[in-house]
């Protein structure tokens, strides 16, 4: 299967892109533009698209002069799909000595350091991020080992030991040079939640399904039910996840939208107060918004007292404090969580966002309205109006609307 073994350290190694698509030929060209430095040869399994996909990467690959296939293969999960077009792809053009796997509404950013030669490891992590935040996912593949996608969607790259032996460790490294943007504005997202909750479902009442993928499934579908703003269901499959432990950071993240729900469930508490007449209905609704809130700030404080070294449960109290008027305890927070600095060992979903300048923002609107704390706020204010042009359009204006109280 592909290469025996892969090219050593200095000599020119030949990726191929290898991808499942379907319905994507609103953005599938932009895909394969984003790769076309760096792609020696393109396999990709088609599931069922009823547009010009297929038409649109054979083109591209001819007027590219970039061998290519497409492969048509129906859809069954996502683990099972993903694994096919791997072994397709080594088949297909077993010269290559790394698969590059990616979903056709990611955008490669491929950094003038790339280096091919530099290729020695069994599979590498990149940098993915969106709107919100960052994590590390595997997205280069050796090809010459024995790939298998792990799970029926939200699925991870394993080795088939059967293959290779049971004592195989997979050689595994961050890569800098390669970063992934992901807009998530596929052809195939308009069903994904509906889908994901299917399959995860599925997954999770399968006798065979392993322990750790079995805990993994319940992390996912919480996610799932959080996307689709069904927040009671969330924050049942989240509780389920935190009580299975395992990876710390998955329980850190799970106690997180655990608060995240809550407080959700209140806003929805408060919003009906305006929608009821009899003052019984309103005093029970703002009672359930009361409750609701308590366990948001309790979910936040268990998540931080969980994994002191992410910020992002300091940053929200601050926020929610700050929106109560209690700046005091907003501006307690919001200090703190500015000493913690970007978790750059951490994997899963950080949000950028809150270590670049969220705190400041906080600290700069709480800090104001007390006195002998006035000039802390001044601080952070000077520092948003430095980077204002890096901020999105509402801090933004937020900020130089504030520059007047200062």
């Amino acid at each position: 299967m592909g290469n025996e073994q892969v090219k050593n350290a200095g000599e020119e190694k030949k990726l191929c892109l290898c991808m499942i698509v379907k319905n994507e030929s609103r953005i599938m060209e932009r895909c394969l533009n984003a790769t076309k430095s760096i792609v020696d040869f393109v396999s990709i399994c088609d599931t069922g698209s009823t547009d010009h996909t297929p038409e649109i990467i054979e083109s591209w690959c001819k007027e590219n002069e970039i061998p290519g296939t497409v492969h048509h293969e129906p859809f069954k999960n996502f683990g099972y799909n993903r694994s096919l077009a791997v072994s397709l792809a080594q088949k297909t053009y077993p010269e290559a000595d790394y698969l590059l796997i990616l979903d056709a509404d990611m955008i490669l950013e491929v950094d003038p350091e790339f280096d091919k030669t530099s290729l020695t490891e069994d599979h590498y992590l990149t940098l993915q991020y969106d709107i919100h935040i960052k994590y590390w996912l595997t997205r280069l593949l050796k090809a010459s080992l024995p790939w298998k996608s792990v799970g029926v969607t939200h699925e991870y790259w394993d080795i088939d030991r059967s293959k290779v032996g049971a004592n195989y460790n997979t050689r595994v490294a961050r890569l800098e040079t390669l970063v992934v943007n992901d807009p998530g504005d596929g052809g195939s997202k308009a069903d994904k939640f509906e889908r994901d909750e299917r399959l995860l479902l599925e997954g999770i009442n399968d006798p065979e399904t392993t322990p750790d993928l079995h805990i993994r499934y319940l992390f996912y579908l919480a996610q799932t039910y959080f996307h689709l703003s069904q927040f009671e269901d969330s924050i049942k499959w989240y509780k389920k996840r935190v009580e299975a432990g395992g990876w710390v950071e998955e329980v850190f993240y799970s106690l997180l939208r655990i608060g995240f729900c809550y407080e959700q469930l209140a806003n929805r508490s408060a919003n009906q107060q305006h929608e009821v007449t009899e003052a019984d209905e309103k005093e029970t609704m703002k009672k359930q918004e009361e409750q609701y809130t308590a366990l948001a700030i309790l979910y936040f404080q268990k998540a931080w007292e969980y994994r002191p070294t992410r910020a992002e449960p300091l940053y929200q109290l601050a926020r929610m404090y700050r929106l109560k008027s209690q700046n005091n305890i907003a501006l307690m927070y919001a200090l703190q969580g500015k000493e913690v600095p970007f978790p750059n060992n951490d994997l899963l979903f950080v949000d950028y966002h809150v270590y670049d300048y969220l705190f400041d923002y906080e600290i700069s609107i709480s800090a104001f309205y007390i006195p002998h704390k006035k000039h802390l706020g001044a601080v952070s204010q000077k520092f948003l109006e430095s980077k204002k042009e890096e901020l999105p359009l509402h801090i933004a204006n937020m900020v130089e609307s504030n520059a007047k109280f200062y």
